[in-house]
């Protein structure tokens, strides 16, 4: 499963995103909570912070609100990189 949110994001904010996956039950959550969040970088610039353990990834992704798409799409292009493995 994979999570993202714009760190701007009004609608739906970052903190209340990390709050409701903290509430969340899965077999390998131990490794998702032990994982170390670290940032993602686009052409040299950090874009945002991931964190992945198990089979549970969130991206944090930063100068973007509810529309990470449109708002910064260098991140939303890593992250989806990312989680189909394309090249």
């Amino acid at each position: 499963m994979v999570v993202y949110s714009g760190t701007l994001d009004l609608v739906v904010p970052t903190p209340a995103t990390i709050n409701w996956i903290d509430q969340m039950q899965w077999g390998s959550k131990k490794s998702y909570v032990d994982a170390t969040r670290r940032p993602f970088l686009v052409d040299g610039f950090i874009e945002g912070y991931e964190k992945q353990g198990g089979n549970f990834s969130m991206f944090w992704v930063l100068r973007a609100g509810h529309l990470v798409h449109q708002d910064n799409p260098a991140a939303m292009a890593y992250i989806l990189r990312e989680i189909t493995n394309f090249e």
